[in-house]
């Protein structure tokens, strides 16, 4: 299925609506919703890590894939989102992750990180990882495709400042300094 964050982080701030990962809390995609284990879910012939039959989008709020464009004027990927993180891998105004805590088998996609640095909230960066921003020791990203997302300063697809990113697909993300995919 495909997925929109329904709610804001940060309270009264437009474009904070993202999908927030909890220390300890893990999350997988790709079930059909008859399996009972992770091992269950159908891939197909030949699959890559990040193939499975099921797909499972989390996507920017209000993200429109039908008007991602590539400008060769700007030299980037134009997003309409209104997430500016689709997303928050990592602790918000609380302790870093107790626990190992894992996001895998999902395509993330329709980030447009392109606010100021913290735009009046101090724990909420919004002018990179479009895609997932990341930055926790113990957070995990396996078997994922990251595409279709912008960042005004660094890591358009995903921002990893502190983290783990294993067998996953990185594509059609930009960002206007460093890093158009993993910075």
């Amino acid at each position: 299925g495909t997925y929109e964050p329904k709610s804001n982080m940060v309270s009264g701030q437009a474009h904070t609506a993202s999908f927030r990962m909890r220390g300890g809390i893990s999350v997988y995609g790709g079930f059909a919703g008859t399996e009972t284990n992770k091992s269950q879910r159908p891939r197909p012939e030949g699959y890559y890590p990040w193939d499975f039959e099921n797909e499972t989008i989390l996507r920017g709020a209000g993200y429109d894939g039908g008007q991602t464009v590539w400008s060769d004027v700007d030299v980037k990927w134009s997003i309409v989102s209104h997430s500016r993180h689709v997303v928050w891998f990592a602790p918000y105004e609380e302790e870093d992750f107790p626990l190992a805590t894992v996001l895998e088998g999902v395509t993330i996609e329709g980030g447009n990180a392109q606010g100021d640095m913290h735009e009046n909230t101090p724990a909420f960066v919004t002018d990179r990882g479009a895609g997932i921003y990341m930055n926790d020791a113990n957070a995990y990203l396996y078997n994922c495709v990251v595409r279709n997302n912008y960042a005004s300063a660094t890591g358009g697809g995903i921002y990893l400042k502190d983290g783990r990113v294993f067998a996953s697909l990185v594509y059609n993300s930009s960002a206007a300094t460093n890093g158009g995919g993993v910075y």
